[in-house]
């Protein structure tokens, strides 16, 4: 069994209001040290034939986030966050590489004014490339580049306490990942989702 993990964590931000309070925004840089950090132990097997894992000792990660949401127009509603963030050794040289260092997010909904009960929104998910050394019988670095998910709703107040739903997803149906290691999980690809919901 591992020891624990322990560490400390700085960060310093700052955050602001726009237009009446509508619109919030916020930047923050931190860095986690961590000791007994669990990170795979190369080709090694836990007694039960699952991953095994070792404790690294004097792990940083740094970086930074950049946040915005509110409303930038009556009825449109956005929320976007961009964060960038590296985890390294004691010896400054990155580690879990499998983790992307880019991640950005945006939501964002509209109520249609001349039919009020109608929202519609999207979202664009994307993050940067990745890659895992020794994910292969010879070694082999198993890469996944960078990808986009972009996903789209409707909803609709049929009455105050019934409300019917449309989402679809990955609608350009990228092929991805959704984790990278000595095993990798296909993403979920193109689908809808059709819900009717009653409050009570």
């Amino acid at each position: 069994y591992l020891d624990p993990e322990e560490g400390e964590n700085y960060e310093l931000g700052i955050k602001g209001e726009l237009w009446d309070k509508r619109l919030t925004t916020a930047f923050s840089i931190f860095e986690v040290r961590q000791d007994n950090l669990a990170v795979p132990d190369g080709d090694n097997p836990a007694p039960d034939g699952s991953q095994a894992y070792r404790a690294e000792s004097g792990t940083k990660t740094r970086g930074f986030e950049v946040e915005v949401a509110g409303e930038v127009l009556p009825a449109w509603q956005v929320a976007a966050s961009y964060t960038y963030a590296e985890i390294e050794d004691s010896n400054d040289v990155r580690m879990l590489t499998e983790v992307p260092r880019d991640t950005f997010k945006l939501f964002t909904s509209y109520r249609i004014a001349s039919l009020d009960n109608l929202k519609v929104g999207g979202s664009v998910r994307w993050q940067g490339a990745e890659y895992y050394r020794s994910a292969g019988p010879n070694g082999e670095t198993f890469r996944q580049d960078d990808y986009t998910l972009v996903d789209l709703m409707a909803q609709y107040a049929v009455t105050p306490n019934v409300t019917a739903a449309l989402n679809l997803n990955n609608i350009f149906d990228e092929h991805y990942y959704t984790a990278i290691s000595a095993r990798g999980w296909y993403g979920t690809p193109r689908n809808a989702t059709a819900s009717l919901r009653f409050d009570f």
